[in-house]
Formats: structure tokens, sequence, C-alpha cells
């Protein structure tokens, strides 16, 4: 029933199509039926849930159709048909669809032969996106002859001798971007910049790197001039994962630019913060993490395109209905953007992950005073400890006996009782819990779901707007 609300789908067509996907699953995965507990999806050990989205997307003909249009210059309905086993009638909707699917991208597809046509950064973006979705981003493709461990022993010895920082996940990022514009290049295509941005870029650090790494790894242009335009496609990827060298430094800047031009990033923060108790603004994590965003997002912006995917690609369909998502959508709205400046869903969803993550980090630094009152005091040692543990030191805790119950009634500091002796407690306004001496999995667990609901409330926060919360 739970399942048939959420997606829209009536229980009859659900009841097909999850026994239909029992048979689809890969080995060790298992969906159980049960009339008490529902349906259940259990995985094998070190399953994940991208594992299993890979699979399926590898199943799909629609992702096998427009990986023959990424890796070939020139795709027929033979050819579809031949090696996808379609029939003509369904490769023929398969190329209307991702036409279709084309639609705002600025990339369409050509007459038969079927070509990828548009602005080089946006196919080539499109085909890092395309391996993101797929989940073997980070493998070597098609492209057998890259040797992704040498290409990362010389990243990482250049970005030593060059004093550039790079952010997590780069190596691979900037491996799957080379091994693409390889497959582009012996196809016959190559990036064409601007000659400003292109004479920019020719003085830079980045260059410089760029040339001596895409040396041997880069596949060979036409001529000098493709050349170089490659290595500035490089250069500007590997700016655009730069990342500052010293963060307490960085964070200063971004507070001091903020006191003098209260620029959007500023705005977005005390917009959101506005449906809050708290400020986002104070948490140094998250301005450290949206600024590098903002940056990335300006450089994309410049160049009319995404230089890089992202493997949260997969998932945005799950947040999409979430409140806070949904909030960061409408805050982004009224922002007074340059023109320029696009800003994506996926660029939303990151947003999202960073703002959820500071409300955890609040969460977990937010604490609850708790009066503990129990019988003996090697039972109010136990349970003490027992609390830190389960809890994580959530609870700022003071031992009181039944000669401290005065205090419980002349001061208003604490959140909650905790009480091990059903005849010592009187009646208070403060919210009480009753423990056994020797506590249940069941009573922790009532500790927990108070912790929880009484954190959240402090600071305003939905429950529905954490992932994942139960």
């Amino acid at each position: 029933m739970d399942l048939s609300q959420k997606t829209g789908y009536s229980r009859s067509t659900l009841s097909r199509d999850i026994v239909f996907l029992e048979t689809k699953l890969p080995e060790g995965w298992m969906i159980e039926k049960s009339d008490s507990k529902g349906i259940k999806l259990t995985k094998p050990e070190n399953g994940a849930l991208k594992t299993l989205l890979s699979h399926f997307n590898e199943q799909n003909t629609y992702y096998k159709t427009l990986k023959l249009l990424f890796y070939n210059d020139g795709v027929t309905i033979n050819d579809i048909t031949t090696i996808i086993h379609l029939s003509r009638s369904t490769a023929y909707r398969h190329i209307k669809d991702i036409k279709q699917m084309l639609q705002n991208t600025g990339v369409t597809l050509s007459s038969s032969p079927y070509k990828l046509i548009g602005d080089e950064i946006k196919i080539r973006g499109l085909m890092i996106e395309y391996l993101e979705i797929m989940g073997n981003a980070h493998s070597n493709g098609n492209n057998k002859s890259f040797n992704i461990e040498e290409f990362k022993t010389k990243i990482i010895e250049l970005t030593n001798s060059f004093s550039i920082f790079l952010h997590t996940g780069a190596y691979q990022r900037l491996a799957l971007t080379l091994q693409i514009s390889n497959i582009r290049i012996k196809q016959g295509y190559n990036m064409n910049f601007d000659k400003i941005i292109s004479n920019d870029i020719y003085k830079t650090k980045y260059f410089e790197m760029g040339k001596l790494l895409t040396y041997k790894h880069l596949a060979k242009c036409s001529n000098r001039n493709n050349q170089l335009q490659e290595i500035v496609y490089f250069a500007i990827c590997i700016m655009s994962e730069e990342k500052p060298p010293n963060r307490s430094v960085e964070i200063n800047y971004i507070r001091t630019k903020w006191m003098k031009e209260k620029d959007q990033l500023f705005d977005f923060l005390k917009d959101i913060s506005s449906h809050f108790k708290f400020e986002f603004s104070e948490d140094d994590t998250l301005i450290y993490q949206l600024y590098q965003i903002a940056k990335r997002i300006s450089i994309d912006s410049q160049l009319g395109a995404a230089i890089k995917g992202n493997s949260l690609i997969n998932f945005l369909p799950y947040f999409e209905s979430n409140p806070l998502f949904k909030m960061i959508e409408d805050v982004i709205s009224k922002l007074k953007l340059s023109p320029s400046i696009t800003i994506g869903r996926l660029e939303m969803l990151e947003i999202f992950l960073l703002l959820n993550a500071a409300i955890l980090r609040k969460l977990m630094h937010t604490k609850i005073k708790v009066a503990l009152i129990c019988q003996s005091y090697s039972e109010q040692d136990y349970i003490k400890e027992l609390l830190n543990f389960n809890f994580k030191k959530q609870l700022e805790i003071t031992n009181l006996d039944y000669m401290g119950l005065e205090h419980l009634i002349t001061n208003n500091e604490f959140d909650l009782i905790i009480n091990t002796d059903i005849n010592s407690i009187g009646e208070f306004q403060i919210p009480l819990i009753q423990l056994s001496s020797c506590p249940s999995p069941s009573e922790l667990q009532e500790i927990e779901h108070f912790i929880k609901t009484f954190v959240l409330e402090k600071l305003g926060v939905e429950n529905e707007m954490i992932y994942p919360y139960q």
C-alpha cells in the first residue's frame, strides 16, 4: 500500500513489476515479501545501490544506443538493430526519444548515419554524464591503451611540482576527461576556444601542467593549433579541480569578501537560514565547500557547459521532492544571478547535500541537558556511560539523587529527566523517560527518538529534510 501511494501505480501493476524485477536482479540480490513487514530489497555482502543501478543501466537499450552514438562517428539503424538486437521500429523509436532528450542540452543528432552535432564541449559533457550514470566513469572505458595508474602517478608528481592542490576524486575525473578527449580526437573532432580565453590560459601554470600531462596520454591531433586547444581544455579542467592550499585562509577570505561585498552566496545562506532557528553562515565547512561549487559554476558558465560529471546524477530523482531541495530551488530562483550564470539541478543536489551535512553537524553538536536520577552510584555510573556511548555525548548529563529533586524545582535548565526509580519522581513540566536499571534496546530507542525529535524542533528542521531519516 505504501509503495502504491508513493509511486502512484496500482497494486496489481506493482506486483507484476516486482515479479519481473526479481528475474533481472544480479546475483546475491533478493526481494523479500511479507504480509506483516511488506516488501524489502536485500543485498549481498558489500553490495551497494550504485552497483545495482549500474547493472540495470547496462541492460537499458536506450543507454546501449547512446553508447553506440558516443563511441562511433556515425551510426545507422542497421548498426543499432544488429549490435543491440532491436527491431527496426524500436530502433527508430529510440532515436526519436534520444533526440527529444537532447533538446535542452545544446546537442542534437544528424540524419542517418546519426552523429552528435553541437558544441564540442557540450558533447564531451554529455559523454562524461553518460559514464557517470553507467557507473563506470572511473574505468578505462573503451580505451584499453590508457594506463590510468601511470597517469595518476604523473599527475601527483606534477601537482607537487606546480604547488597545485586538487579536490577529492580529481585524479579519476581528469583521467576520464582525457579518455573522452582521445575518443573525440580520433573521430576527428577538436575543441575550439575563443582567442581571449586561449591567450589567458596560455600564460598559466595550469597550461604548463596540462602540456606535461597530455604529452604522453593525449591522442595525436591533426595540427599544432588543435593540439594547443585540447591542452587549453585540459588546463581549464585542472583549474576547476584546484582547491585552496590553506582552508583557514580561504575561509577568512570568503568572510572578508562577504563583509565588503555582501555577495550572492551570502544572500543565499541568509535566505535559507531564515527558514531555520540557526545560521548556516556560522558553519565554516559549509561556506568553504559552497564557495568551491560557486567557483566551478562560474567556470562552467563562462564556457557554456559543464566540463566534468558527477556521480550523484543517478540519485537526483530521489531527492527532488525533498522539502529542503524545493527550498533551495525557490531561494536560488529569487537570487539576482547574472544571465551568464547557470545553476542546474545537479548543482542544486550538491548544495542540498552540503546543507544536509551542515544540519547533521548542527544536530550532533546540539546538547540536551539531562537530569539523571538513579538508585545507587554504581547504577548511575553505568547508565551515564551507556548513554554517552550510545548517543555520542549529545546528552549533557547531571547526576542527581533524591535529595537533589529540589534542584529540579528551583532550576529550569534541564530539557529531560531520565529516572530509574518509578517511586522517586513527582510531577514536573520537564519531559521524563523511565529506564530500567539495565535498560532494554527499546528503552534506549525511546531516548534516541526523543533526542531526534527535540533537536529537530529546537533547530526548526523538518525530519523529512534529513536523508536518510527514519
